[in-house]
C-alpha cells in the first residue's frame, strides 16, 4: 500500500487497550442513548459488551493483524484483518466519528482490494445493515451475499 501523507498504520499494543474501548463506545453511542439508560449504565453495559468483543476476537481471530490507524500521529481508529491462503477476512474498520469522510476508509480498502487481486483471492466482512460503511463496501465493489440480520455478509471477489 502506498503512504499517505497525512495518515499512516502501526500494530496495535496492549496500550491501546483504552483507545479501542473509546473506539468502541463511539460506535455505539447512538443506539445506547435510545435505551434510556443512564450515563453510568451506558459506560458500564459498553465496558461490558467491549469486553465480550475483544475476547471473542481473540478466540476467533487471534491470528489477525490489529493495527491502529493514526492522523497526522494521532490515533483516530482500527483495521483488524485476518488472512488466510484463500481469505482475506476484513474483521473491523473503525474510526472516529471526527475523522469520518477524510477517505481513510477508501485508503484501507484499496490497500486489502489491491493485496485480494494480486494474491487472487476475496475479501470478505459482515457490517451493520443500512450503516454508512455498507455504502462504502459497496462503493469499492462489496456485494452482498446474505442477510445475517442485522448483519449483512458481503464479499468482493479479486478482480481489478
Amino acid at each position: 500500500m502506498q503512504p499517505h501523507p497525512e495518515f499512516s498504520l502501526r500494530s496495535a499494543t496492549p496500550q491501546d487497550s483504552e483507545f479501542l474501548y473509546q473506539l468502541y463506545a463511539g460506535s455505539r453511542a447512538d443506539e445506547l442513548q435510545a435505551t434510556g439508560f443512564s450515563a453510568e449504565q451506558r459506560e458500564a453495559f459498553c465496558r461490558m459488551q467491549f469486553g465480550f468483543r475483544q475476547h471473542h476476537y481473540g478466540l476467533h481471530f487471534g491470528h489477525a493483524q490489529d493495527r491502529i490507524l493514526l492522523w497526522q500521529g494521532d490515533a483516530v481508529g482500527r483495521e483488524l484483518v485476518t488472512r488466510d491462503p484463500d481469505l482475506i477476512g476484513l474483521t473491523d474498520i473503525a474510526i472516529l466519528s471526527g475523522y469520518r469522510g477524510r477517505g481513510m476508509g477508501s485508503f484501507l480498502l484499496r490497500g486489502l482490494i489491491a493485496e485480494s487481486v494480486a494474491q487472487k483471492i476475496p475479501i470478505e466482512l459482515h457490517v451493520d445493515q443500512g450503516s454508512r460503511a455498507q455504502a462504502l463496501y459497496e462503493r469499492h465493489g462489496f456485494i452482498i451475499v446474505e442477510d445475517q440480520f442485522p448483519n449483512w455478509y458481503m464479499r468482493r471477489p479479486p478482480v481489478s
